[in-house]
């Protein structure tokens, strides 16, 4: 694999100067990354579950372009873990062939219209990531009517097919597994102002299905639930001056899915609802905001419904940097536990990019103190928006819970220094005071992360 990608950006490269500047343009770019972490009862096991690692990222962008109309778009992804990655190194020495295609896709003009149109792997994203930021591949088209920009498009989520067993080389049972994505978004801008209202539908067909008991898929994030069909309607509002930025984020999950425990019909009726502000003084920036994303609870599962907030395949909205991933994410796939918050409390609440059952506020300042040098800090503090159990003892031989809807509050601070160029250096530490609802254990231990980032985009 690794002497087909180094075989392809070769030929890429020799293609861009063999040809006649007049057959087409070639742009390059991308984005080098090497970063360290360390982090401890990040997990939410009751034991020490300290990490050290160290990894790094490589992008690389090439956009060969006919004129303002047709362009290609690709670009390549090399992930690597510093010291060895399971499977994904080859034994005997360290070279990687953790490699993947990040995009691939046309972008041209349709003539006599005003729409442009997206074909193949591409990024998506839409509302900051509360309903997806992804590659997929699929079509995108967009129209803008000045001030206003309406997009349509169509995602191929998942289209293959398994095969429970085989006799005689013939299979026993075979059943299709199918995702598609629909959506059409419509944003206003006009001055200070921006708008915009979207409807985005996952259908899961029959995706998630049992066969013959043997397995099944979750599509969106309903625990035990086929035949998903989720829709998600989301409002932005924005507005924006020289010396302050407000805005307002709004998703409502509508649509159902078939429950794998009971054989109901439930119904979404999750929420999750945003808003910040942002003020700027010479050089300084503050900042307030926070969130709320609705839970589950027995009452709704009584009424025939799931309350909680859910998400399609491919959101990833980043937040806080120990409860929501943020600079120091675990994107390479460390090996064992992960960087993955709070595992005790998997389905209970939902924190890192796809926070769920959660509610937060936060306040935060930054100084830009040299021209080559920023200080940020931001506080949070983090609950959930319905109570979770926090604690599991026996009391004379019976099982007793306690709840809460307190996780904590956490406090991350950067340091980000111009090195040389265009390569920065960002320093980072966090620290979480935790409450009981962090985990369901009777001591949450007090989360922590340092580490350090040196990225280079080119």
């Amino acid at each position: 694999m690794k002497k087909v990608l180094v075989t392809m950006v070769v030929v890429l490269a020799a293609l861009a100067i063999a040809l006649p500047a007049s057959a087409f343009e070639v742009k390059y770019g991308g984005l080098f990354r090497v970063r360290y972490q360390g982090n401890n009862n990040i997990t939410g096991t009751p034991a020490n579950d300290n990490q050290n690692y160290i990894d790094q990222r490589l992008r690389i962008f090439f956009q060969f372009i006919a004129s303002e109309n047709l362009k290609v778009v690709t670009g390549l992804e090399f992930d690597t873990l510093w010291g060895g990655q399971g499977d994904k190194v080859r034994y005997g020495h360290r070279d990687t062939i953790n490699a993947e295609l990040k995009h691939a896709y046309a972008d041209f003009m349709i003539p006599c219209t005003p729409v442009r149109a997206k074909v193949g792997l591409q990024p998506i994203a839409f509302m900051q990531g509360w309903i997806v930021d992804e590659d997929f591949t699929g079509v995108d088209v967009s129209a803008s009517f000045d001030p206003i920009t309406v997009t349509v498009g169509y995602l191929s989520e998942v289209n293959g097919i398994r095969t429970s067993s085989v006799e005689d080389r013939v299979p026993v049972t075979e059943w299709g597994q199918r995702v598609d994505d629909w959506y059409v978004a419509v944003q206003y801008a006009q001055g200070p102002f921006t708008a915009g209202i979207m409807g985005f539908y996952q259908d899961g067909h029959n995706a998630g299905d049992f066969h013959q008991g043997l397995s099944y898929t979750e599509i969106a994030d309903a625990p035990l639930g086929t035949a998903d069909n989720l829709f998600d309607l989301g409002v932005n509002l924005g507005y924006k001056m020289d010396w302050m930025n407000l805005f307002l984020n709004y998703v409502q999950n509508l649509g159902s899915y078939d429950s794998v425990v009971s054989g109901e019909n439930i119904d979404y009726n999750g929420f999750m609802i945003e808003g910040g502000a942002n003020f700027f003084y010479g050089p300084f920036t503050f900042n307030l905001g926070g969130f709320v994303a609705s839970g589950d609870d027995e009452e709704s599962k009584i009424n025939g419904q799931y309350s909680g907030f859910v998400y399609p395949q491919g959101r990833s909205h980043y937040w806080s940097e120990i409860m929501g991933l943020g600079t120091l994410d675990d994107s390479t796939g460390f090996p064992g536990t992960r960087d993955r918050v709070s595992g005790a409390h998997t389905g209970a609440y939902q924190a890192g990019d796809g926070p769920s059952n959660l509610w937060t506020v936060t306040a935060g300042a930054a100084w830009q103190a040299l021209e080559t040098t920023k200080l940020t800090f931001n506080y949070y503090y983090i609950g959930t928006e319905k109570s979770v159990t926090s604690n599991i003892f026996f009391v004379d031989g019976q099982l007793v819970t306690d709840t809460s809807n307190s996780i904590g509050h956490e406090f991350d601070f950067y340091l980000d220094q111009k090195v040389v160029d265009g390569l920065m250096l960002r320093l980072v530490g966090a620290y979480m005071i935790a409450n009981d609802g962090y985990t369901i254990y009777d001591d949450d231990p007090n989360p922590w992360e340092l580490g350090a980032r040196l990225q280079w985009s080119f």
